[in-house]
């Protein structure tokens, strides 16, 4: 039996270098499992950043990044598809740093609508590339949006790498910002800042309802990110492994604000993690997980194009 992947297309990546965070302060007391990594409180705070745009491949998109006087950092400009340009990314200068203390990045934009992508780089050296997972963002709203470290997958230009490692929290030294997907037009993203957290499961009170990773699109990457790192692992022989991915990501995906999944998606989603810690073969723990995020991801509320219609192949 071997597990069927998924496509995942992805647009161009950059190498993203970084520098020291901004803000960078040890977890608070109290148990509570939390590390500002940048804010954006004076101007100097914007100068660690640089904006990369698809011109260094011949394209004329013009992406910038600047300060406001409301105390955050903006992404803007405009893409461009000439020349088979596309894209426009922000970068950080480098700096080493271990969040192996946390499970994820959660972040506050506020947005246009459209599709941004968080990009992460660590000692991995790939061409062009980066371990990155996408975010929907509501036009002119403030949102609080939870990026697990499980949803991260290895591209290189624009391509899923199925071959390299997972992202090793331990271990990242870049942060970035990129817009791509053929979304053509003027575009805005402001940053007010950027936390390592623990998972959402116990979230402040006043973020509890903030924490719906731009909704059930959202739901879908993290589904496709784990199915496209699990599967590889599970056809080379590492059940475990797979296990692992699939366990993260279905924990991260009960953990979403109420309204991001249907209540039959979380009901076969809760079913299936109570069944998986009921057995000790990990083959059988990768399937059970793997079959509730099919069903998540033909279920109504998330179907919205047959390329999500994964079905396992025994």
């Amino acid at each position: 039996m071997r597990h069927q992947g998924t496509s995942v297309t992805l647009g161009i990546v950059l190498i993203l270098v970084l520098a020291a965070p901004i803000v960078s302060a040890a977890p608070e007391e109290g148990g509570k499992r939390e590390q500002m990594i940048f804010t954006f409180d004076n101007s100097q705070d914007a100068e660690p950043w640089l904006a990369v745009n698809d011109n260094v491949m011949g394209g004329v998109s013009d992406g910038r990044v600047r300060m406001t006087d409301r105390g955050t950092l903006e992404f803007f400009g405009s893409i461009s598809l000439e020349n088979n340009g596309g894209f426009a990314s922000i970068r950080s200068r480098r700096a080493d740093m271990n969040l192996s203390s946390f499970d994820g990045l959660l972040v506050r934009v506020r947005g246009d609508g459209k599709r941004y992508d968080f990009n992460l780089r660590t000692n991995v050296r790939i061409m062009a590339g980066s371990y990155r997972t996408k975010f929907e963002t509501n036009a002119d709203a403030w949102q609080e949006i939870y990026l697990p470290f499980s949803a991260f997958v290895p591209t290189s230009f624009g391509r899923v790498r199925n071959d390299l490692p997972a992202l090793d929290p331990c271990k990242i030294r870049s942060f970035g910002l990129l817009i791509s997907d053929k979304q053509a037009g003027s575009f805005a993203l402001e940053v007010d800042w950027i936390r390592a957290v623990a998972s959402p499961g116990e979230p402040d009170s006043q973020s509890s309802a903030a924490l719906q990773p731009g909704g059930e699109s959202a739901a879908r990457d993290w589904i496709e990110a784990a199915i496209a790192r699990g599967a590889p692992l599970y056809n080379a022989g590492e059940p475990q492994a797979c296990a692992d991915v699939y366990t993260r990501t279905v924990n991260s995906l009960l953990s979403l604000a109420p309204g991001a999944l249907s209540p039959q998606a979380l009901d076969r989603l809760a079913a299936a993690m109570r069944e998986a810690e009921e057995t000790d073969n990990a083959s059988k723990r990768a399937w059970i997980l793997r079959r509730a995020m099919d069903f998540t991801l033909r279920s109504p509320a998330q179907r919205t194009s047959n390329r999500f219609a994964l079905r396992p192949t025994e």
